[in-house]
């Protein structure tokens, strides 16, 4: 089973036998778009014994619980091989802290499907970051730069991103 938090991804192996006596491409899909695959495999003569072939299986979760989906991994000669993937997205994990030394870029993933707004906040005025990520293109990342100004107060700070409706990221700072 996979699991990644949401903004995440969690990478595993699907491995099958090719049987052929000659080297033969196959297609590979999936029917769920938090799972990815490459478009297409390779596979070499096989032996007797066939030979293993390994498909890269990438999850990131765009919701929170379960999903499923379908692996087919196709070709006209070889063959069709199926695989149920089973995935769980979890909450944002809270990350950092990070060093702030008067500016730092962290690096923000829109993992939904869709393009999203985002709402940006920080807890301690001595961090400054934009007040809001607008309009990221589906499935990308964009930076946040956040800067510190020292004053020889608190040093520790939280910047929060949010999503309507969903559960909020976490990023912990530490001014230095």
């Amino acid at each position: 089973q996979f699991k990644a938090s949401i903004g995440g991804k969690d990478v595993q192996t699907f491995r099958f036998l090719h049987y052929l006596p000659a080297a033969t491409d196959y297609k590979c899909t999936t029917d769920n778009g938090m799972f990815s695959v490459e478009a297409k495999v390779s596979a070499p003569e096989a032996g007797s014994d066939g030979v293993e072939v390994e498909v890269e299986v990438v999850f990131e979760p765009d919701r929170i619980g379960d999903c499923a989906a379908k692996l087919t991994v196709f070709s006209e000669e070889g063959g069709e091989y199926i695989c149920i993937l089973r995935g769980h997205g979890a909450p944002p994990q809270p990350q950092g802290p990070y060093e702030v030394a008067g500016a730092y870029k962290i690096d923000f993933v829109n993992p939904f499907p869709e393009a999203k707004t985002f709402t940006v906040a920080v807890d301690n005025k001595a961090f400054t970051a934009p007040k809001s990520l607008d309009n990221v293109a589906p499935r990308s990342t964009v930076p946040i730069n956040v800067s510190f100004a020292a004053g020889g107060g608190d040093t520790a700070g939280k910047l929060t991103v949010v999503c309507e409706g969903f559960p909020a990221w976490l990023y912990y700072l530490k001014g230095v």
